[in-house]
């Protein structure tokens, strides 16, 4: 795996293991998020489940490539979730915008690996 690629994991093991965490601790600010979009909070603790999963994944991996695959993936689903959210309830280009190059950036560690396993 080449230095970008380990550049953007250890980016998401931060920032999503950060975002889960408030998810599931129930921080005020995502609380009000999700009520603001009309989401149940449920899924609020859901979403911060599988981003924690997510970037746990994405730690396993320094030692597992297999794993980077799968927390890429996991992330990258997650964030084309955000990504049609924000679409669907018509929020401003500048919140669809980065979930969306998350997504992207995700699902290009899932990519990375499956070259190199081919």
């Amino acid at each position: 795996m080449n230095i970008v690629m380990i550049v953007i994991q250890c980016f998401f093991v931060f920032m999503f293991l950060v975002a889960g965490t408030t998810k599931l601790l129930g921080s005020k600010q995502q609380e009000e998020i999700f009520k603001e979009i009309n989401l149940p909070q449920c899924l609020r603790v859901v979403t911060g489940l599988v981003e924690v999963l997510g970037a746990i994944a994405l730690v396993i991996g320094f030692w597992d490539e297999m794993f980077v695959a799968l927390g890429g993936l996991i992330i990258g689903s997650t964030m084309l979730g955000a990504t049609g959210i924000h679409m669907i309830i018509k929020d401003a280009f500048k919140k669809v915008l980065p979930p969306f190059i998350f997504a992207l950036l995700a699902l290009s560690l899932t990519l990375e690996w499956i070259l190199q396993v081919l």
